[in-house]
């Protein structure tokens, strides 16, 4: 490594409040599967759909086994541990992990949304299918 641990310390520092971004990571999973569940019957958007939550879940699973198991033993970086260089690593390498399983699900739910055609999957009547032919048209005259 090419910092020192007391420069690496501070570098990390950076890193604070970054556990905010959880909630962002756990509603990019859920609209996900969501999209998935919505278009269970086009089964190339289900599919890329499901393959994007998969990777996005694997991402959390690496988190919390890698990524926050070296977090805890040094108080979120601000004490040094006693095995600072594997520490660093495994921080690290699980960080780049998490990277290279986020692009594909970024272009797996790309695809699935620009395949997507938007169209409903289903047949209704009544007040549901009213609704949406008023919707329709509202949004044609636009």
């Amino acid at each position: 490594m090419v910092l020192s641990p007391a420069d690496y310390m501070i570098v990390q520092r950076i890193n604070r409040g970054w556990s905010l971004f959880g909630i962002v990571a756990a509603v990019a999973e859920l609209s996900t599967l969501a999209l998935a569940i919505m278009r269970w019957r086009r089964s190339l958007v289900r599919t890329l759909s499901l393959l994007a939550f998969l990777c996005l879940a694997t991402t959390q699973v690496i988190f919390a086994m890698f990524t926050y198991a070296m977090n805890v033993p040094s108080n979120n970086w601000t004490t040094l541990s006693e095995h600072f260089d594997a520490a660093c690593r495994q921080w690290e390498y699980s960080h780049a992990a998490r990277a290279v399983l986020t692009f594909p699900a970024l272009v797996a739910i790309g695809l699935a949304v620009a395949l997507d055609d938007g169209a409903p999957q289903y047949r209704s009547s009544g007040a549901h299918a009213w609704a949406i032919r008023c919707v329709g048209k509202y949004i044609n005259r636009q």
